[in-house]
């Protein structure tokens, strides 16, 4: 466990800029210093970054170091944000589906003693939603839907409720499964794909395939900083980015809804057919 930490400032024009750089802070450790926005994944191969022993050459998960990603072996599994009650609703507003959050009910974090405590206290909770992520069945998607663009835009708070009694993890995201999803929606153009999690009665998100066109990660995610975090974790959990979600009017009418992408802030407009929405809220 790595624990990063920053003074909140006590001069309140400074205290806007405080989450930011504590997520900027976290964003170094996970990726690196520098420029990644991506894992190296050929964790089958020799470490590039360890060094090679005789003057044979080597294939290596990053050949002759050229490419520019973090090292995927020091990869964190979920990452936790502890918060006062005061720093809570902002740090929300930014990172509500990304972290999970352990929140302490005081106006500052506790004496060092009390902090471990919680911690500990903490690590089941956080150990059965890791399991309720990684082990959850293939349809149940919504631990993916967006937080702008489906969670705010509908009045769905799954988010809010996790983040409230994050130990009912698994039974939250199976009731609005239950809620929300519905396994004869068919898309208009492509009738034999079916099932997607209803925005309202006539709009729908079906989950898509990875593909690369939908990769939208790069270096204005990393100067963000929110956006970078958010795209690489599920409620901490960590998540490669890629999947998204079609976004469809059931009859194949315009969607009628407005959504907005968070790195650029590009917005769609009423009249949109379809629309590709990323977990992470980017349109591509």
């Amino acid at each position: 466990m790595r624990i990063i930490g920053r003074t909140y400032p006590v001069k309140a024009q400074k205290r806007a800029a405080y989450l930011r750089g504590l997520v900027h802070a976290a964003n170094n450790v996970i990726f690196g210093e520098g420029s990644a926005t991506n894992f190296c994944r050929k964790l089958d191969q020799p470490c590039a970054l360890e060094a090679s022993k005789g003057k044979r050459s080597r294939a290596t998960c990053e050949h002759a170091k050229t490419n520019v990603s973090a090292c995927a072996r020091s990869r964190p599994q979920i990452v936790v944000l502890i918060c006062s009650d005061q720093m809570f609703d902002e740090a929300f507003d930014h990172l509500g589906r990304g972290v999970l959050f352990l929140r302490l009910a005081s106006p500052q974090l506790p004496a060092t003693k009390d902090l471990k405590a919680a911690i500990d206290d903490f690590e089941p909770i956080v150990e059965g939603v890791m399991a309720a992520v990684t082990q959850r069945v293939k349809s149940l998607y919504a631990p993916l839907a967006p937080d702008r663009n489906f969670q705010r835009v509908g009045g769905h708070a799954i988010a809010k409720a996790v983040q409230a009694d994050p130990a009912r993890f698994a039974e939250i995201l199976s009731d609005y499964h239950v809620a929300l999803y519905r396994s004869d929606f068919a898309n208009p153009k492509k009738p034999g794909i079916t099932g997607a999690y209803m925005l309202d009665a006539d709009t729908g998100f079906q989950q898509d395939h990875f593909h690369k066109t939908v990769q939208t990660i790069g270096l204005e995610s990393r100067k963000d900083g929110f956006h970078l975090l958010n795209a690489y974790h599920v409620y901490g959990v960590k998540s490669d980015p890629g999947f998204h979600f079609d976004v469809m009017n059931v009859n194949g009418r315009a969607i009628g809804h407005i959504l907005q992408d968070v790195v650029s802030g590009k917005s769609s407009v009423r009249g949109d057919l379809h629309l590709n929405a990323t977990p992470c809220d980017r349109l591509v």
